[in-house]
């Protein structure tokens, strides 16, 4: 007898995975302009990258634990100064309706994520992916 479904670590080991695609995507700069700047705009400065990233995820007894970790040294650095503002317990009409409305979170995890693609309401994130030094 087989046994063809997934056992409980692949499924953490590819959530986990997919979280971190799903972040690096979110730290990622954003492409080139697609015209040239205005007149006289020469000497601004670039646009800065996000001060603030929002992750969401569906799990609510996250919260003690995503406190301690977002004031640790190592997560602090490898914000480089970006914020995380995170939300528990959102669940899947939440983020569709953001997606919507055109404010979606930069992340999220603990979802189905396979309604989401077939929705149409995931990113190509590979190019990053394949970029990343991470």
């Amino acid at each position: 007898m087989s046994n063809n479904g997934i056992s409980r670590r692949q499924f953490l080991q590819w959530g986990a995975m997919t979280t971190g695609v799903v972040v690096l995507a979110a730290c990622a700069p954003s492409g080139a302009p697609s015209s040239a700047p205005a007149a006289g705009s020469e000497g601004a400065a670039p646009a800065a990258a996000p001060t603030t990233v929002q992750y969401w995820f569906a799990w609510g007894n996250l919260d003690p634990a995503m406190a301690k970790i977002v004031e640790t040294e190592e997560f602090k650095a490898h914000m480089g100064g970006a914020t995380l503002e995170y939300k528990a317990s959102a669940d899947e009409q939440s983020i569709l309706t953001a997606i919507a409305a055109g404010t979606p979170p930069d992340g999220g995890s603990n979802y189905s994520y396979v309604n989401f693609y077939t929705r149409g309401a995931t990113i190509d994130v590979k190019d990053m992916a394949e970029a990343s030094t991470v």
